[in-house]
């Protein structure tokens, strides 16, 4: 089963993520700083494992927001992750809205 969350991942699971995604994993300096600029971090993890499936930040600020860096693990692609992840942080940023 797959859960989404806004709970902020601990960096290291993050680094793990884009690592699993295939793109560079970064330093902890570059991936600490994309953190402090997000207003919000959705997940997408199996809730069996614990494993980060997917994984998109929230940028901007209200109501003006900016999905980025939605990154799926390249053994889940084609789950609609993604496009969950997006529905996600379109009802983030409802919420926050109100």
């Amino acid at each position: 089963m797959i859960t989404f969350s806004t709970d902020l991942p601990h960096i290291v699971d993050i680094m793990d993520h884009r690592a699993a995604s295939g793109v560079a994993t970064g330093t902890i300096a570059e991936r600490q700083a994309e953190i402090d600029r997000a207003l919000c971090v959705v997940t997408a993890r199996d809730s069996a494992s614990g494993l980060i499936l997917g994984m998109g930040f929230i940028t901007g600020e209200l109501p003006n927001i900016q999905l980025n860096k939605v990154l799926v693990n390249r053994d889940y692609r084609g789950q609609n992750i993604g496009a969950k992840i997006g529905w996600g942080v379109f009802r983030v940023a409802l919420e926050s809205t109100k």
